[in-house]
C-alpha cells in the first residue's frame, strides 16, 4: 500500500514536463495514473497502478442504472495513464495542465495512497505558511491528533 509523504516544488519545464521527486518514484512507480481529482477542483492526483486497481475494482462493483454509468464515465474521462520518461520526468497534458491552471510552478506533495499535485500560487494561498493558524481550530475536532 502506497505512503506518500512530503512537500516538493518543481516547475514544468518548455515541454511542460515535470521531473518526479525522487522521494516518490519508486512508490509511484513506471506507469501511473494522473487524474483530475474528484473531491478538489484545484488539483490532479496520480495513483500507482496498484491503489488504481483498488478504486477500479471499486467502481466495477456499482450497481447497474444510467447514473451509475454516468459516474462510471464521468470518472474515466477524467484520467489517463502516465510514465516515466528516463530522465524521470512526466509529461503533463495541457488538459490537466489548464485543469489546474498550471503554466510554470507546482507543488507535488505525498497524500497517502497518491500523489497530489497543485499550482504554487494557489497552494501557497490556501496552505501556506499563513494560514496554519486556521489549521488549529479547523481540525480541532480531528479523531487523530499528533
Amino acid at each position: 500500500m502506497a505512503d506518500f509523504r512530503g512537500t516538493y516544488f518543481h516547475s514544468l519545464d518548455s515541454k511542460s514536463r515535470m521531473v518526479v521527486p525522487a522521494a516518490f518514484r519508486e512508490e509511484l512507480g513506471q506507469k501511473f495514473v494522473i487524474m483530475k481529482d474528484l473531491e478538489q477542483k484545484e488539483c490532479l492526483s496520480l495513483y500507482p497502478l496498484e491503489e488504481w486497481a483498488k478504486i477500479k475494482e471499486e467502481l466495477d462493483t456499482l450497481p447497474h442504472g444510467e447514473k451509475y454509468r454516468r459516474y462510471y464515465r464521468w470518472v474515466y474521462s477524467r484520467l489517463d495513464d502516465c510514465s516515466i520518461d528516463p530522465q524521470n520526468r512526466v509529461i503533463i497534458k495541457e488538459t490537466f495542465r489548464k485543469y489546474i491552471d498550471a503554466t510554470k510552478n507546482i507543488v507535488i506533495l505525498g497524500s497517502g495512497r497518491k500523489l497530489e499535485i497543485w499550482e504554487e500560487d494557489l497552494w501557497l494561498k490556501l496552505h501556506g505558511d499563513d494560514v496554519e493558524e486556521a489549521y488549529d481550530d479547523d481540525f480541532s475536532d480531528m479523531p487523530v491528533h499528533f
